[in-house]
């Protein structure tokens, strides 16, 4: 059993965007990350090229996936 289960089964599913675009969302608790990608299937980089991109990009540099809004967008 994972001790943050219920954690995760509890936390909020938010939006992931990248600039202004929105590419699906995400959900995390501790080192779990789930990232659900809109219009994607298991062919991500087919289906969804640009935020493949932005996905591995983001995690390639070691940035969090969730990061807290800015002014400036909202």
């Amino acid at each position: 059993d994972w001790s943050f289960r219920d954690d995760f089964l509890h936390s909020q599913r938010l939006p992931w965007v990248q600039g202004r675009k929105h590419f699906g969302h995400v959900q995390s608790v501790q080192d779990l990350t789930v990232l659900l990608l809109v219009d994607a299937g298991h062919l991500v980089a087919t289906d969804v090229p640009e935020a493949a991109q932005a996905m591995l990009n983001t995690f390639l540099s070691g940035q969090p996936f969730l990061l807290p809004a800015r002014q400036d967008d909202t």
